[in-house]
């Protein structure tokens, strides 16, 4: 399956057209998979979709969709599992986009059910079911684009005929856009639209004279190669000169191909903060998880660091600030920071410190040892003397 980076790339490429727009989100998929498809129009009824095979027979489908926002909608329909290799069209009123089915290579063949969320202001929790229509087992990897979404199974393993759900908490309130699920399998992977309602699609105000072809010509959409996934670009933490904190950052590459990516840091964090590695390669659409920490030496001196890690790729860069206060002393509440001062994917995990108290019992336990050792010898010496002696008393009875 293709990646295709979706939600705000989709939005602003229809924002300014009339006519009905499509995007199916994956170029190919397996017989009997789920096809997931935007659509910009200002209506949708089940007749206006329409599914074709290479020679234009009409291909039957029954679709499911909903307008999760004024004039955008989201349809899904699963393939029948008897349809043939090669190219299909979809046509959805005056719009056509393409995919292809290919072969399954003894992988497995997943639906997944819905196939987007619609978010819920009222609730804290969505679910989603996966079914295995094909021959063969595998086992799911399941990640969240951003940390306000958390599922409850990273890892599911699945077989022929098999059903299994999975759960997702999130916080509504912390929630201001458009957020996906990445589920992956064997060579292929599902993109899991999070769709917030709430999301007010700001229009570009132009003037009354410009026509509607000269705007659509005007507006750039500006393609990002990697994307971080991360809840915001700030990082705030204070530690005292001897803990170290660390967390996992992550990021996925949105190209078709392969991406090297390079990371440095910037400001006083040289030192203070230490990556894993410094350049990855990162396959077409891999997710890649680059451990950071922070005052890892637990000797940094007292003061405010501060800095970016960057992210580059050659072409285009990501960052994260970063401030870093370092304190004589630190109240609990201070260290422990909550995940929108630490927006990595995990919020970060305090290394625990080794305490006087721990080192002081250590070192009396040793000196016991020690004595212990000694009074033995001791006593071992002072039964042999006495051995001696009563052997030299018997020896001198015997010879009288």
């Amino acid at each position: 399956m293709k990646f295709i980076p979706f939600f705000v790339l989709f939005i602003l490429s229809i924002s300014f057209v009339s006519a009905a727009e499509i995007s199916v989100l994956q170029e190919n998929y397996l017989a009997g998979e789920t096809v997931q498809v935007y659509v910009n129009a200002s209506s949708l009824a089940s007749s206006d979709i329409a599914l074709y095979d290479v020679n234009n027979n009409p291909k039957q489908i029954a679709p499911l969709f909903t307008e999760y926002r004024d004039g955008y909608f989201f349809v899904y329909f699963h393939l029948f599992e008897n349809y043939l290799e090669g190219k299909y069209t979809l046509e959805i009123q005056d719009a056509k986009d393409t995919f292809s089915i290919i072969p399954p290579n003894g992988q497995a063949v997943l639906q997944i059910k819905p196939g987007f969320i619609l978010l819920d202001s009222q609730d804290d929790t969505f679910s989603f079911e996966l079914s295995d229509v094909g021959d063969s087992s595998s086992t799911l990897s399941i990640l969240e684009s951003n940390a306000v979404l958390s599922a409850r199974k990273n890892q599911l393993s699945i077989g022929p005929g098999e059903q299994k759900n999975n759960y997702v908490d999130y916080l509504y309130y912390r929630i201001s856009s458009d957020l996906f699920m990445n589920i992956s399998y064997d060579d292929q992977y599902y993109i899991l639209p999070v769709l917030y309602p709430d999301l007010v699609v700001e229009e570009e105000v132009v003037e009354e004279e410009e026509s509607e072809e000269e705007l659509v010509e005007e507006v750039v959409v500006s393609e990002s190669s990697f994307a971080l996934l991360v809840s915001e670009g700030t990082v705030v933490l204070t530690l005292e000169p001897d803990q170290s904190k660390y967390g996992d950052l992550k990021v996925q590459n949105l190209l078709e191909e392969s991406l090297i990516l390079e990371y440095s840091l910037t400001g006083d964090l040289d030192g203070i903060v230490t990556l894993n590695e410094s350049r990855v390669t990162l396959a077409a659409g891999e997710i890649y998880s680059q451990r950071v920490w922070f005052n890892p030496q637990n000797n940094s001196r007292v003061g405010v660091y501060s800095g970016d890690i960057v992210l580059t790729d050659g072409s285009s860069s990501e960052s994260i600030s970063v401030s870093l206060d370092v304190a004589e002393v630190v109240a609990d509440e201070d260290v422990n920071q909550s995940s929108g001062s630490f927006p990595f994917v995990s919020d970060g995990t305090l290394v625990p410190k080794e305490s006087n108290t721990s080192l002081y019992a250590v070192a009396v336990f040793m000196i016991l040892l020690l004595v212990a050792l000694i009074v033995l010898v001791v006593l071992k010496l002072r039964q042999k003397d006495e051995k001696k002696f009563h052997e030299y008393i018997e020896g001198t009875k015997k010879r009288k």
